[in-house]
């Protein structure tokens, strides 16, 4: 049995590692738990069961010890398609349960890819593949998962609350919208009602400021009524949150390059944001500014043909 390590925050990936399998007294052991799996625990057929069932998904991934995915790669007897982990990826309803599971502080999901080899996956893949973005064979089922999405965030930023990590309930509510597919704010919000939604002030020195925030949401009215105040659009923050590829130095044109929308960087660029990487402590720009770069680069091409 072949296990390959992918770790968050790391280049390239770990070489196998070759494992002894499972003795028989410790396979029968496994007759001994409990399983869910989507396929056969969700009713098909019954179309208010279904969204029942649906709707427990968190709770099943809140208490499990483990979350494994079987993803072996495989063609789809009806469409011909080759199926796999990149399919997996894409899918909304999968991508619902890989949040589901991450947010619920498990730290990695189990791929099994073949009979004789799983992967364990522990990178933040999951904020950049948010479940409304993914794949459905029913469109309907785009704004029930949705709905099943900001429920599940809206849990994780209660417990951050509860935790007194204002900093990361900030982010993970500018992150609202991404997990509904629709604005969580307002429209042309005014900056008061903005920042007595953050509980902060339009001068806080926290880590993440006020454009940052309104950034990360796609607040555009926000994001124009600080810069018209004058604030540093350049400015640069040292914040990590690991687990939704944020770590080192970021400046409010990096976090949206990242995670927002083209509109909120093309206000950003308007504004002259410095395109330039910001570096680390260790002077090395972090690998989610590398990966801004090339989708600004992109960007710019596209605002110039």
């Amino acid at each position: 049995m072949i296990v390959d390590a992918f770790t968050a925050g790391g280049v390239g990936h770990r070489p196998g590692i070759e494992l002894a399998m499972p003795s028989a007294e410790e396979q029968r052991a496994c007759l001994q738990w409990d399983y869910w799996y989507d396929y056969f625990s969700i009713p098909q057929l019954d179309v208010q069961s279904l969204h029942l069932a649906v709707k427990s998904i968190p709770a099943y991934c809140s208490v499990v010890d483990f979350t494994i995915v079987l993803a072996p790669c495989l063609q789809h007897e009806d469409t011909g398609e080759v199926l796999g982990v990149l399919s997996w990826q894409r899918r909304g309803w999968c991508r619902l349960e890989r949040s589901a599971s991450l947010l619920a502080s498990r730290a990695c999901l189990i791929m099994v890819t073949s009979p004789q080899k799983f992967v364990v996956k522990s990178g933040p893949e999951w904020v950049l593949g948010w479940p409304v973005e993914g794949d459905f064979s029913l469109e309907t089922d785009r704004h029930m998962v949705g709905e099943v999405t900001s429920f599940l965030l809206s849990i994780y930023r209660t417990g951050l609350l509860k935790k007194g990590d204002l900093q990361a309930w900030r982010f993970y509510t500018a992150l609202m919208s991404k997990a509904k597919l629709y604005p969580d704010f307002p429209p042309n919000e005014n900056l008061s009602h903005f920042l007595q939604r953050y509980n902060m002030s339009a001068s806080d020195s926290s880590q993440l400021s006020p454009l940052m925030l309104a950034s990360l949401e796609g607040n555009l009215s926000v994001m124009q009524a600080l810069l018209r105040e004058g604030c540093d659009v350049d400015a640069v923050t040292k914040f990590e949150i690991p687990e939704a590829h944020v770590n080192g130095t970021n400046t409010a044109l990096s976090l949206a390059a990242l995670l927002s929308t083209p509109e909120a960087v093309q206000l950003l660029l308007e504004a002259r944001a410095s395109v330039n990487v910001p570096k680390a402590q260790g002077g090395v720009p972090p690998v989610q500014h590398i990966q801004a770069l090339v989708f600004l680069e992109l960007f710019l091409f596209t605002l110039r043909t």
